[in-house]
């Protein structure tokens, strides 16, 4: 799964650009139809990351996760559909709007499962310094889902 492959190369090499996460972003999007293998993927490669890169991983999982919800809320705009494949039983058309959509919802429900784990993973083993550099937002999803 080439989603799987970027987001781990990326957390591994601990380098985030803007660029970069959008590339992770765009590239975990390709795979929204797939979404319970994405968000295993993304708890899997969580959990094997070296303290040192927990944030970044951290950082990742935010990004894709605040991508996938904003879809769900219709803002998809500039998105390319053809590419699109609709999840298994949704009874949505590959390559439609309401294909990613589908995917983005089931991807939120799912990764809704493992942002406590995730965040507090996260806050457990990083560094003092790094504790601060904690997004926000994932610390207020935590709260709203822990």
């Amino acid at each position: 799964m080439e989603q799987v492959e970027l987001l781990h190369e990326t957390v591994v090499g601990n380098k985030l650009s803007a660029t970069r996460v959008d590339r992770v972003k765009q590239s975990a999007t390709a795979g929204l139809h797939l979404a319970g293998s994405l968000v295993k993927a993304i708890h899997k490669i969580h959990f094997r990351a070296s303290n040192s890169t927990k944030l970044s991983s951290l950082y990742l999982f935010d990004a894709v996760a605040r991508h996938a919800r904003d879809i769900t809320k219709g803002r998809a705009e500039g998105y390319d559909y053809t590419c699109v494949k609709a999840p298994p039983g949704s009874g949505k058309q590959d390559g439609s709007r309401e294909a990613l959509e589908a995917g983005a919802s089931e991807f939120v429900k799912r990764a809704a499962t493992i942002v406590c784990e995730v965040v507090e993973d996260s806050l457990r083993n990083v560094t003092p310094e790094q504790k601060q550099q904690t997004p926000p937002q994932a610390l207020a999803l935590h709260v709203e889902q822990g």
